[in-house]
């Protein structure tokens, strides 16, 4: 997986309270996003689309491993990171 930095937001989903923004790797979206939901509960990952100038959300961290994606799909989150990878590509060629 490459090593491209992305904007991203990691929300609280029940009060969409701002817990983190960082410019980062995948990976670090999912070793941040996965801590905050363990501790905390359900987290909302964004990502920054810098064509559309808006935060979009790429789907919610459950917290031990598992992440669902914005159409429900639930994942476990592997080490190579391929339910975020799959997210983006889906989004880039709508």
């Amino acid at each position: 997986m490459s090593k491209e930095k992305y904007n991203f937001e990691l929300r609280l989903s029940y009060t969409t309270t701002l817990q983190s923004r960082f410019n980062g790797t995948f990976q670090d979206a999912r070793l941040r996003g996965d801590r905050i939901a363990s501790r905390m509960g359900r987290t909302r990952l964004y990502a920054y689309n810098e064509k559309l100038r808006r935060w979009e959300m790429l789907g919610t961290f459950l917290g031990h491993m598992r992440y669902l994606n914005k159409w429900g799909e639930e994942n476990i989150i592997k080490s190579d990171y391929s339910c975020l990878i799959r997210v983006i590509k889906t989004q880039e060629t709508k």
